[in-house]
């Protein structure tokens, strides 16, 4: 589950950049992510980029292999997560 405090501190503004990496790869790891508003998808695809997170090996989505070219595209039905068009 994840901490919606954190969450929180990061629209804040109040995570250093290893406790916003952190964050960000428990919510792609979950799968979270994709079906969060497309900030946090874009923000994903680029601390991936920037070796900072790490694409889930399923894109940690249940319903869908996704990568992180898949971010801000059509969603998942099922979980709101990204899917190719």
């Amino acid at each position: 589950m994840v901490d919606v405090d954190r969450l929180i501190a990061y629209e804040c503004g109040e995570l250093s950049l290893d406790e916003t990496a952190a964050l960000f790869q428990e919510l792609i790891d979950t799968g979270f992510v994709w079906a969060l508003q497309g900030h946090y998808a874009q923000e994903a695809k680029l601390l991936i980029e920037a070796g900072l997170c790490v694409d889930a090996p399923d894109g940690g989505c249940p319903h869908l292999e996704l990568s992180r070219q898949h971010a801000g595209v059509i969603k998942c039905e099922d979980c709101g997560a990204p899917q190719e068009p």
